[in-house]
Formats: structure tokens, C-alpha cells, sequence
């Protein structure tokens, strides 16, 4: 029962299922804005890259967590960044909202924070 569990609802494995469908077409409207929309595509290839991870590097070494990752922009969309798979890394909940605190009390994006944590980036052809 756990293994079928696992089969349907690990990231991983979803977007290596979905490799092979037809990318959604983006919405016009809806709950978030077509700028900000990660299309589903994309957002399994940045799954499959990062592996499912946070990709947040701090002074403790890189978080491993897998449970509760969301694909952030690197680069803010208010800021010219666009849903590009170069641009997207995968963070968890706590890291997330973390550099989203950081980002409202800049003026310029950056992959590093005050304690000198970075982002791990990995740039992409695409």
C-alpha cells in the first residue's frame, strides 16, 4: 500500500510520467497570474533536476528536505524574471518564506543572504 502511495505522489517520479504529455497551455486567467504561472512542464523538469530537493545552501551545509518543496524564481517576476527552466530552483516551505522575507528588505535580487547562504543555481540551455 505504501509503495503504490509512494509510486503516485513522489515528485520524481510524477514528472518523469509526465516527460511525455503535452505541456498545459498557460493560463490566461485564474488565481496566479500568467507572469507567475510555472507551467507544468517546467516545473517537472526542475523536479527532476533538483531531485525533488530544497536546493537552499546555508552555513550548515545544503537542506536535503523533500516534503513540502515549491519551485521558486530565482530572479523575482516584479523583477524581469521569467518561468524559464534557468530561472526556477527548488526550495522547501521554510526556506522559501525565508528568502522571501530577505527579497521585501532589498532593492536588488541576489542568491545570497546577509549570513552569506547561498542558492544553489544550476543554469540551464533552455
Amino acid at each position: 500500500m505504501a509503495t503504490l502511495y509512494l509510486e503516485r505522489n513522489d515528485p520524481v517520479r510524477k514528472a518523469e510520467r509526465a516527460q511525455a504529455r503535452k505541456p498545459a497551455p498557460i493560463p490566461s486567467q485564474g488565481k496566479v497570474s500568467a507572469a507567475r504561472y510555472v507551467p507544468t512542464h517546467v516545473a517537472h523538469q526542475v523536479s527532476l533536476r533538483d531531485r525533488g530537493q530544497c536546493t537552499f545552501t546555508g552555513a550548515h551545509g545544503k537542506c536535503r528536505e523533500s516534503r513540502w518543496v515549491d519551485v521558486h524564481h530565482v530572479t523575482p517576476v516584479s523583477r524581469g524574471g521569467t518561468s524559464v527552466l534557468g530561472n526556477l530552483t527548488t526550495l522547501c516551505a521554510s526556506h522559501h518564506r525565508y528568502l522571501h522575507g530577505l527579497e521585501r528588505k532589498r532593492s536588488k535580487p541576489s542568491t545570497e543572504d546577509t549570513y552569506g547562504n547561498t542558492i544553489e543555481t544550476r543554469v540551464s540551455e533552455n
